[in-house]
């Protein structure tokens, strides 16, 4: 839920957007050019409705936009907090994960190294 409209945000990224194009000193209407050279047609307006997450962003749009803002494409989205998994009480945006794809939730799971503790040898092999 967005806090100033009271409407559902439709992207998490509009705010980092906006902030790193602000670092950058440019406006809305650079920020579009920009990216129009990048080869997105795009509009100051459509920026404007992403800054303010009332548009949707596709995952070649950001791609394009972290480039052109010379960024990650993971600082496009918002800082991951301490929340303790399955937390009922996530503030917006605290848990990344739960607005991916369950297939890049998964392969992210996958390649997570196991810790230490959770290591256990198999009973009657040896290494």
């Amino acid at each position: 839920m967005d806090f100033h409209t009271g409407k559902k945000a439709l992207n998490v990224s509009g705010p980092q957007i906006r902030r790193i194009r602000n670092a950058h000193c440019w406006s809305q209407p650079e920020l579009a050019a920009k990216c129009q050279l990048a080869g997105w047609d795009v509009s100051r307006d459509i920026i404007a409705r992403i800054e303010c997450r009332t548009r949707w962003v596709g995952d070649f749009e950001l791609a394009i936009l972290a480039d052109v803002l010379k960024v990650e494409i993971t600082e496009l989205l918002p800082q991951r907090r301490n929340v303790k998994k399955g937390s009922k009480n996530v503030p917006s945006g605290a848990n990344i994960v739960s607005f991916l794809p369950q297939e890049i939730v998964a392969l992210r799971a996958a390649e997570t190294p196991p810790s230490a503790s959770s290591r256990k040898r198999k009973p009657g092999k040896k290494k």
